[in-house]
């Protein structure tokens, strides 16, 4: 501790010798000397070799990253993460992710993605990412390790809410395709959209799906903006122009140094009935969207009160290929209505109950190591009694492979047509957990949906 001691002291008289009046800095060649001595005196006694441009970065990114979560400072793989992650077609293992400082959350899993067939969950926290943590690094950085080469394999580290203990997916990416826009009709009267997020071309497509309701006779139509995270501004104004009559307002961008933009709709407009479902996870974009249809004669919001993210993002690329990401404004909705952390409140609060996940949430990890032998105790033991359970096997939960779990695997192997022969090894391990993920994410009503409907069809 005395050691300590010292060279904390050596630091201090160090800094009042090179900067005379300590940390006061006054003017910006004063600044510019303190940053000047940083880096040099970081390269010449920190511990590991360090070069410039890494102690720039760090710089550029502290700076940004202190104004909000959304600014930071981008790499050159940065940048291509960022776009490629509005694009309709990327190599990765397919999430959509969002800032939950100090880690990154899960906002959203694709579905027949690399993620889901693993296991990995909304609201899943990634702690690390190929064995490294990822505590306090900005979602472009955790993004751009994510994604990689298809064919190539990436080991993610998760905290899943209600679980002790970490989980490890190891993952092989592949080429993933989003359709950002699917629509269909139901009970032959009404048209439904749903938007998985308003990446490039989202609007085209949008526009085409009224105009093939609008041919068949269809004029009660649902919005779909349920887990929608957001995306390009522009795609929403565009969409919300789609739907609004000529000259409605849109949406108000607040700037700090220019004066306020605000969007109008400029085509005839949707004229019937229109509902709109959203979500804890509708955000951005989709608030965008939402705010500038809630409240009028015929609309009406069904579902959760939403993300609540009302702040605009300019993207720059520098001479570099790195970028820049700033919050540059504030939007608001038609009325003045306040987005940026209050979110917006539907007309018709409907709690989606869903899939009741719980039960998967709580089953203990299962260890891809050697296959279990009778009368062996362990944690695989005991995940493997839970997961027999709840796919309708009567084991008891002691953690102990004995004679009574080891039948109930031999009814398992034949029922899944796997070779009878009682041992848990990996292959069967995965079998399991497939079959227990299925069995918690089978289809259930729709609440809101079902809601949204019933009112279409007294209009």
């Amino acid at each position: 501790m005395k050691r300590s001691y010292r060279v904390f002291m050596l630091l201090i008289l160090m800094i009042s010798l090179v900067l005379p009046g300590g940390f006061a800095a006054e003017t910006e060649s004063e600044d510019a000397a303190l940053l000047d001595w940083m880096r040099d005196y970081v390269k010449e006694n920190y511990y590991l070799e360090v070069n410039d441009d890494q102690l720039t970065e760090g710089m550029l990114k502290g700076m940004l990253e202190t104004l909000d979560p959304y600014s930071t400072y981008l790499t050159k793989d940065e940048m291509t993460a960022l776009f490629q992650s509005l694009n309709n077609s990327f190599e990765g293992v397919g999430m959509y992710l969002i800032e939950a400082k100090p880690y990154i959350r899960v906002h959203k899993v694709i579905p027949d993605s690399p993620a889901e067939k693993a296991g990995i969950l909304a609201d899943d926290l990634i702690i690390s990412v190929d064995g490294e943590s990822i505590h306090g690094q900005s979602l472009e950085v955790v993004v751009a390790k994510i994604k990689g080469p298809a064919g190539t394999e990436v080991k993610i580290g998760i905290q899943r809410p209600g679980k002790t203990g970490d989980l490890s997916f190891n993952l092989t990416r592949q080429r993933i395709t989003i359709e950002s826009v699917t629509s269909k009709v139901i009970d032959g009267s009404v048209g439904y959209v749903k938007l998985e997020d308003f990446g490039f071309g989202v609007e085209d497509k949008f526009r085409q799906a009224v105009s093939s309701f609008k041919n068949r006779g269809i004029n009660n139509i649902v919005v779909d903006l349920r887990g929608n995270p957001g995306g390009y501004l522009d795609a929403a104004v565009e969409i919300a122009d789609t739907l609004l009559p000529i000259g409605s307002k849109i949406v108000t961008v607040d700037y700090r140094r220019e004066p306020d933009d605000t969007e109008y709709a400029k085509r005839i407009g949707f004229t019937g009935d229109i509902a709109v479902l959203i979500d804890g996870k509708s955000a951005s974009a989709s608030e965008v969207l939402t705010a500038a249809l809630i409240g009028r004669e015929n609309v009406r919001v069904f579902g959760e009160t939403s993300y609540g993210k009302g702040l605009v993002q300019e993207v720059r690329r520098l001479s570099t290929g790195n970028g820049v990401k700033l919050t540059i404004a504030e939007y608001y909705g038609p009325s003045g209505l306040k987005i940026q952390g209050v979110g917006i409140t539907p007309d018709v609060e409907v709690i989606d109950s869903g899939n009741d996940l719980s039960p998967f949430r709580a089953l203990a990890p299962f260890y891809y190591s050697e296959p279990l032998k009778v009368g062996e105790t362990s944690v695989s033991a005991f995940a493997l009694q839970q997961r027999l359970s709840l796919l309708g096997y009567e084991v008891q939960h002691t953690g102990v492979f004995d004679r009574d779990t080891q039948q109930a695997l031999f009814s398992y192997e034949n029922a899944s047509n796997y070779p009878a022969d009682g041992i848990l090894d990996e292959i069967v391990k995965k079998s399991i957990d497939r079959a227990i993920f299925e069995r918690y994410n089978q289809v259930v009503a729709d609440e809101p949906l079902q809601k949204s409907l019933e009112w279409l069809k007294i209009q």
